[in-house]
């Protein structure tokens, strides 16, 4: 269950009487279909004065996963290592100290500062391919200061058994500086899954967004575009909720305090995308949620 101390990051659709610039169809998925249990699951992950901890659960049968680590700080350089799991079987990775399932070193060190994504996916008993939806997962984010980010990991395995009754929506969260908040973290990331390698690939085609912010009165305000990819993921929302690392802003110059980001595919991608959206005080209380989205594919289904 998240921890929502702050705000509630919500999502929904705005009849706002504009029209859309993309072609593209795409939507977000709701955290409640991100819980479900998959065999592709996403994480976010930082170390910038920062202690990450990511839980996996194995709610099937014997497995092993490959564990894919990329390093936003080292332009994604991957780290990977491959794990077994029993029956029902949970571990915690702690990423400064990645540690296997049994308790030996894997052999993937990350440098102080790192920061990026993590992509777990099973890969069956002895190598075989196992597209078994049977892992779940959270995440768990601290840093000096006390503050705290969590949320489940991520999903996709629940895009194909939605309808697609929200197709062509725009992906839209809430954010206000209420209690406190005052800064943002919004991290996206650009990938594809070849499930029958277990492997998962960073695009370097960016996820390019029209980005429009909506105030309580729901006044549009645009904002420059947001491409999201390896080399440029981690974002603020404007200059009344900036990023917490000092990242680039959604809406720079803008200093609505309450409202809502409104996220519009710009140009269609083969690839699919992942969202984190985290709000903080930067002072010992956070709120973090996850979404995904189908392909970014035009005319996708």
């Amino acid at each position: 269950m998240r921890l929502l101390l702050i705000a509630t990051l919500f999502l929904t659709t705005f009849s706002i009487g504009f029209s859309s610039q993309s072609s593209a169809q795409f939507r977000f998925l709701t955290p409640l279909e991100t819980d479900a249990a998959d065999n592709v699951l996403v994480y976010y992950f930082d170390l910038r004065d920062r202690e990450t901890y990511i839980q996996l659960t194995n709610i099937g049968t014997a497995t092993s996963v490959h564990v894919q680590v990329f390093n936003a700080s080292q332009d994604c350089n991957e780290n990977n290592f491959f794990d077994d799991f029993t029956a029902n079987d949970t571990h915690i990775y702690n990423l400064r100290d990645l540690q296997s399932n049994n308790g030996n070193p894997t052999g993937a060190v990350l440098p102080e500062g790192a920061y990026g994504v993590v992509f777990i996916l099973t890969t069956g008993p002895l190598g075989t391919v196992d597209t078994t939806n049977q892992l779940v997962g959270n995440l768990r984010i601290l840093d000096n200061s006390g503050y705290e980010y969590r949320t489940n990991a991520q999903g996709r395995a629940s895009i194909s058994n939605i309808t697609n009754a929200l197709s062509g929506t725009s992906g839209t969260f809430g954010f206000n500086i209420d209690q406190g908040t005052n800064f943002a973290d919004i991290v996206g990331i650009s990938y594809s899954v070849t499930i029958g390698a277990s492997e998962v690939a960073l695009f370097d085609i960016p996820a390019v967004f029209t980005t429009n912010i909506l105030d309580e009165n729901e006044n549009i305000f645009s904002c420059s575009d947001t491409a999201f990819s390896c080399a440029s993921f981690n974002y603020g929302i404007n200059n009344s909720i900036p990023n917490s690392r000092d990242g680039a802003l959604t809406c720079s110059g803008n200093t609505i305090d309450n409202g809502v980001v409104l996220f519009d595919i710009q140009e269609p991608v083969p690839n699919e995308f992942a969202l984190f959206t985290g709000l903080n005080n930067g002072n010992g209380r956070g709120s973090m949620d996850a979404f995904l989205t189908q392909n970014l594919v035009e005319n996708a289904p």
